[in-house]
């Protein structure tokens, strides 16, 4: 009998959600979140892991990108910080935008 449990791969037509959407405007900064969307689907289409829940899959990209990032900065020496809050959210419409136009 096949476990439902076990996942599936990114679908062909992943997509950042609204509620995906609000809650890296509200959790995620000094990222841009449509460069780490297109990282994160071209991580998994290419290594064909799978996953129950995608968007919990790319929350986790996400914050773990902030530790990396972070880590980065700390050992170049540089000051934290990141994007404001509107030009994380212009990078991430243009971001579905173009992806949504690159599948027509």
């Amino acid at each position: 009998m096949a476990n439902a449990n076990r996942g599936t791969e990114i679908p062909e037509d992943f997509e950042v959600t609204p509620v995906m959407e609000a809650w890296a405007d509200e959790k995620i900064s000094g990222l841009d979140i449509g460069h780490e969307t297109d990282k994160f689907e071209s991580y998994y289409r290419a290594n064909a892991r799978r996953f129950v829940r995608w968007d919990q899959a790319w929350r986790n990209w996400l914050l773990k990108a902030v530790e990396f990032k972070r880590d980065r900065d700390k050992r170049e020496g540089r000051k934290p910080g990141g994007d404001s809050q509107s030009e994380r959210r212009t990078n991430l419409a243009q971001a579905v935008f173009d992806r949504k136009n690159l599948r027509k």
